[in-house]
């Protein structure tokens, strides 16, 4: 890589990055799966030798009750892309978190509504037990 850092961004290090350098090859991603094991890409980057950094998410967190930290590669590359437009680590992250982080809806809680109210029609006694 040309004497170029390698920096892993890892939800599991211990140090937050703030800025990103220009200089520097950042590895984002790199397992892919459907589930998530926790340590594995910090434990990756340690087994290398190379510097482990996370996003500073605990903020977003407090503010957004349904944000989880498990980001996919492409909104991960869009903080990066938006930190260099805007060399404001939180405003990048903000812009970029998905919108059903933001409003606690996803694709599946719609459908869980009406499944819940047809249900309710279906069986009206379950509004009593309920209420009792």
């Amino acid at each position: 890589m040309g004497g170029r850092e390698l920096v892993y961004l890892s939800p599991d290090a211990d140090e937050e990055i703030l800025e990103f350098n220009p200089e520097t090859v950042y590895i984002i991603g790199g397992l892919v799966d459907g589930t998530i094991n926790s340590m594995q890409t910090r434990n990756k980057a340690k087994s290398m030798n190379i510097r482990s950094v996370k996003l500073p998410l605990d903020e977003f967190r407090k503010k957004y009750s349904s944000f989880r930290p498990c980001l996919n590669i492409t909104t991960v590359f869009e903080i990066i892309e938006k930190f260099y437009r805007y060399k404001d680590i939180f405003r990048a992250i903000d812009e970029s978190i998905p919108l059903r982080f933001k409003t606690g809806k996803t694709k599946y809680s719609n459908q869980k509504k009406k499944i819940a109210e047809k249900e309710t029609v279906q069986n009206p006694s379950k509004i009593s037990e309920e209420i009792n």
